[in-house]
């Protein structure tokens, strides 16, 4: 059910579901999603609709491409590495 949910959340937001290899799920209510490219995202468990659309975003801007962890669970701050 969370899975369903969270899919629907991408699917809804236009996340270019076809990079996506991996998904992992915490407990607390999380998701990490590992890409194509082994780029691995760190969604945070709540505004999690706003950091989607957010890391869209991102994944359009050259300058973040180089980077193997894009991390958003922090509100207000990305960090990447």
């Amino acid at each position: 059910n969370n899975f369903i949910n969270f899919f629907n959340l991408l699917k809804n937001n236009n996340f270019p579901n076809k990079k996506i290899v991996n998904f992992y799920y915490f407990q607390i209510g999380r998701w990490d999603i590992q890409l194509l490219n082994d780029q691995k995202i760190k969604l945070p468990s709540n505004k999690t609709t706003e950091a989607i659309q957010q890391i869209i975003e991102l994944l359009d801007r050259e300058d973040f491409k180089k980077y193997k962890v894009i991390d958003l669970r922090i509100n207000d701050k990305i960090i990447v590495e």
